[in-house]
């Protein structure tokens, strides 16, 4: 694996803060997931744009083809992938870091070799 001083591009550090901040960003929002789409259901359920002309094409318009609900499902959706998201990305970092040793492993033992 590079080292910084090995005068190449070195990333270990920002990869490890981008993760760990992918990490508290993706905790928080499934976290605060549940009651958001609590509060928005509950918003749907008030009808807040009443009951005059204004407000009945309003809600004609605004619960076509059931998008509220398909808000709140595609939103629990798209949270659930994020979270996911994190492990998965642990992972191919610690492969990728294992590949990167491995070569540099493979290439230190070719040196001093010469192919006849």
């Amino acid at each position: 694996m590079a080292r910084p001083e090995d005068d190449v591009l070195y990333l270990g550090t920002t990869i490890e803060n981008g993760i760990s901040q992918w990490d508290t960003m993706a905790n928080a929002l499934a976290g605060q997931w549940p009651a958001v789409s609590a509060e928005l259901k509950a918003v749907h359920a008030a009808a807040p744009w009443g009951d005059g002309a204004e407000g009945r094409a309003f809600a004609h318009e605004y619960m076509k083809l059931d998008g509220p609900n398909r808000l709140i499902e595609t939103g629990t959706e798209l949270v659930g992938h994020i979270a996911d998201a994190g492990p998965r990305l642990h992972t191919t970092i610690a492969n990728s870091r294992s590949t990167d040793t491995g070569i540099a492993a493979d290439l230190a033992r070719g040196q001093g070799t010469r192919e006849v």
